[in-house]
């Protein structure tokens, strides 16, 4: 009775939205939860590592534990991602950090872009000086369109895809 118990808890606790403080927290909860990385379907990280230390460090070493969680239909990265302000430097900088990820999510998938069909990027990474958002006025739709467009062609070559 426990076991049944048990695994319909997990079961439902995983497939809950799950938000993460950042890459280090992420790296902490994929490793605690061993077996059940299969069950998580959707994540948010509200920061990515920075500076010389260990929570840039620890941005690939999150990802790379991510890559059993290849369940997943949403993976929101709602923080400014690295320094490169452009689609494909940002691009360049998640595939940097989450190769082994976005690799073992397009295998289990058997399309090599999968992981651009779950990932999510927060608008502040569009037009922006290092990691701040711009002040003023939002970015316009085209402005976004053009650097979703961007980021998505990088990626695809840096995962490969013709």
């Amino acid at each position: 009775m426990n076991k049944q118990i048990h695994a319909e808890a997990v079961g439902y606790l995983y497939k809950q939205p799950i938000v993460l403080d950042d890459t280090m927290a992420l790296h902490n909860f994929v490793a605690a939860i061993g077996s059940n990385k299969t069950l998580v379907t959707d994540l948010t990280i509200k920061g990515w590592g920075r500076g010389r230390g260990t929570h840039k460090a620890m941005n690939f070493c999150a990802f790379t534990l991510l890559a059993g969680c290849t369940n997943l239909q949403r993976l929101n990265l709602d923080c400014g991602i690295g320094y490169a302000p452009t689609a494909k430097g940002i691009a360049r900088q998640i595939y940097r950090d989450g190769c082994y990820f976005l690799e073992a999510f397009g295998a289990a998938r058997e399309k090599k872009d999968a992981a651009l069909d779950v990932l999510e990027l927060v608008d502040c990474n569009i037009g922006r000086v290092h990691t701040r958002p711009l002040a003023g006025p939002f970015i316009n739709m085209a402005e976004q369109q053009d650097f979703r467009a961007d980021f998505n062609t990088e990626m695809r070559r840096l995962l490969g895809c013709k």
